[in-house]
């Protein structure tokens, strides 16, 4: 079942990205993910709360993405000679 869960929530990291563009937010929700399921799988606590963390901070990322939209620093035009 655990997997599943994970799977979905990627899922839905992904869907997130594709709106926000920030796509290395999803990096962190795979390694949280993988970690959550090795410390589960390995009964490491230490792992599995990591991995919690990690998932809690891709969620807090994605929610930070999402109210701040990707904007350029220098808008640049070019004006064309008319001749």
């Amino acid at each position: 079942m655990l997997p599943a869960v994970l799977a979905l929530g990627l899922y839905g990291e992904a869907r997130a990205a594709r709106a926000h563009g920030r796509w290395w937010v999803v990096g962190v929700g795979v390694v949280g993910s993988l970690s959550l399921y090795a410390g589960w799988h390995r009964q490491a606590h230490g792992v599995l709360y990591c991995g919690m963390a990690l998932l809690f901070l891709a969620s807090a990322l994605t929610f930070w993405a999402k109210r701040r939209p990707r904007v350029p620093l220098v808008r640049l035009t070019i004006r064309r000679k008319e001749t």
